[in-house]
């Protein structure tokens, strides 16, 4: 059997761990709520731990930080205001540049840099 990923609002763990913390049982809770047992246990060790049950974005960290990303945006703006227009390369290669000095000539794994690609381009 297949489940779903996520298939419940973000209230939903919420109203979930409130009942487990009035004494109803994890099991019972998850029988009777959209929400997995084991991630009942998951969010619950969570919210003791922390105080709070945030989940983080799934998969790896994105390679440049909002605030980059949003310098690169302004900067093409500025280009284009003056007449300039910036095609991909140049967006890759002002791209390639910040993520250089931030990572160094190798990576945190001591791996050679790779640089950014089309790919991020196209998820920018």
């Amino acid at each position: 059997m297949v489940l779903r990923r996520g298939c419940y609002k973000k209230e939903d763990p919420e109203e979930a761990l409130t009942r487990t913390c009035e004494g109803e049982k994890f099991a019972a809770v998850a029988r009777t709520s959209p929400i997995p047992l084991r991630t009942l246990f998951k969010k619950s060790k969570e919210l003791q731990t922390t105080g709070s049950i945030e989940g983080e974005r799934r998969g790896p960290k994105p390679a440049l930080s909002p605030e980059q990303e949003a310098d690169i945006v302004a900067w093409v703006a500025g280009m284009q205001r003056v007449g300039f227009p910036v095609g991909p390369a140049r967006v890759l290669d002002r791209a390639n540049k910040i993520y250089a000095k931030l990572h160094g000539a190798t990576t945190r794994a001591g791996t050679p840099f790779h640089p950014l690609t089309k790919g991020w381009y196209g998820r920018f």
